[in-house]
């Protein structure tokens, strides 16, 4: 039967097995097998996800100072910049891999891991207000975009540290 039998007309059968399998396991509690995190994990792979997120763009990034277009996508060859935002990009990544490792309990690693690129991006930044490269609009983007990305695991930190008190 595939809707439907005759302990419950509106499950599948199949349905109806997980649901009977769950309701053993847990002692004839119903439960529909989704665990909800505690607000602790949710910020820590918010975190790392931030992270994450902002190495794959450091990267991105580094690709295109090398000269090389992805797609539409192309940046002026900046090879002083291509190797700021690789170091940024492996720093994140690390510190990506360590929130989603450890616990939050220490949460010096990934800040520093945020505040290396922070220091790349404002030497970057300060480097292209003073004429030493090439500028152009997406580039702008692109580093208004990280120094968010890094507010926000910052904040995320700043938050954390609440949750992981309580």
């Amino acid at each position: 039967m595939l809707l439907g039998n005759s302990r419950n007309p509106t499950f599948p059968e199949s349905a109806w097995l997980l649901k009977s399998k769950l309701e053993s396991d847990r002692g004839g509690r119903e439960s529909i097998g989704l665990k909800l995190t505690s607000g602790r994990e949710a910020m820590k792979t918010l975190l790392g996800i931030l992270m994450i997120s902002n190495a794959a763009l450091f990267f991105f990034g580094a690709v295109q100072h090398l000269g090389i277009a992805i797609g539409r996508f192309h940046e002026p060859r900046i090879i002083p910049a291509a190797i700021v935002e690789t170091i940024c990009g492996i720093s994140l990544a690390w510190g990506g891999a360590f929130v989603f490792s450890h616990s939050l309990l220490n949460w010096g690693v990934p800040l520093i891991s945020n505040l290396i690129p922070f220091g790349g991006m404002l030497l970057g930044m300060a480097a292209l207000a003073a004429g030493r490269g090439p500028r152009t609009a997406s580039n702008d983007l692109y580093h208004h975009i990280m120094l968010g990305l890094i507010g926000a695991s910052v904040a995320v930190l700043a938050l954390g540290g609440r949750f992981a008190r309580h």
